[in-house]
Parts: C-alpha cells; structure tokens; sequence
C-alpha cells in the first residue's frame, strides 16, 4: 500500500519494514537524524507540530497519546537571549528497528558518532529533506542581503556535512555557504 492509498492523502501509511525506502520511511528516518536518538532498542523522534507527530506515528504504525506533548522551552540558534516556547511531540518506537537502522543508514546509536548514508533514499531526495528541514532547519532573514535562506542547526557536523551535500546535488542548484 502506498502513500496515495492512505485514507487521508495526508497522512502516510504505516511501513511493513521502516528501512523500506518510501517517502514515509525518508522523512522518518531524516527526522529521526535530525531531532531524535537512537538506543540498541528504541527510536525516539520529536516533532514540533501535531500533524508532524501525527505523521511520524503513521509511518511508524504507532498509536500517538496524550502524554507525548508538552511546551518546550528553546534559544534562538542566533541570540541566546530570545526565547521561544512551543509545542513539542515525542514518539517512541520500540524493538529492533532502531539497530537495523544504525547499521543500514549510519544513525548514531546510544551515543556513538553516526556516518548518515542516506543514499538508499535517493530517489525519496525531497521527503529526505523536508524531514531535515522539519527538525533542524529554520527559515532565515538577512537583513544586510535583504534575502531569505534556510539554516540547519545540529551538534554533529557530520549530519550538517551530509544536509550541505544532499544539497548541493539537488537540482536546480542550491548555494551552500560554509558551515559556521
């Protein structure tokens, strides 16, 4: 079944293998590498929004409750004196899939440094990116430039390599400035 079959065109469909390439399973596994953590028996993944969370639930053929929102406190990447308050979902996923995918897509795991091979969803390069820009990506203002531009914020470079990378393949081309 695919996403097109879901009932609500809106809301994928659960993945019979999470490491199945889908345009579910890539924006799961990108907001899992942007907003998540990994243990040898549990994936968990945050979202900032219902529908999100929602969506992440669905891939993961998981029942959302309650209890998995709160109001998340959070700095502004640019000015530490800015503060934001806004929703924030947490799913978790228990049983193999988190060491299946540690191996198979290089995630961190328990800690450890990750190596991020996304290539097996190359041909799912959007829904990659749009669950990268979901959890770690802001929408900038330059004023100088009078321009606007995306930002990813992470502690791992090496995720921050792989965004720069992924977008510097896509077409048309996209200007990366270094990394800071």
């Amino acid at each position: 079944m695919s996403d097109a079959d879901s009932p609500d065109p809106t809301t994928p469909t659960a993945a019979e293998d999470l490491l199945t390439v889908t345009p579910g399973t890539a924006y799961f596994w990108s907001r899992v590498a942007g907003d998540g953590d990994l243990t040898a028996d549990c994936v968990t993944v945050r979202a900032g929004d219902e529908t999100a969370a929602d969506a992440l639930a669905a891939v993961a053929g998981a029942d959302r409750t309650d209890r998995d929102h709160r109001v998340a406190e959070r700095e502004s990447a640019h000015d530490a004196s800015i503060v934001r308050y806004e929703d924030a979902y947490e799913l978790q996923v228990f049983g193999p899939p988190a060491d299946r995918a540690s191996a198979a897509l290089g995630l961190p795991l328990d800690g450890q440094p990750g190596g991020y091979r996304f290539d097996a969803f190359s041909e799912e390069r959007a829904a990659l990116v749009r669950g990268l820009l979901e959890a770690c990506g802001t929408v900038c203002f330059r004023e100088s430039a009078g321009s606007v531009g995306v930002s990813f914020v992470h502690d791992d470079e090496r995720l921050l390599a792989t965004i720069q990378s992924l977008l510097a393949e896509a077409a048309p081309t996209v200007p990366t400035d270094d990394r800071s």
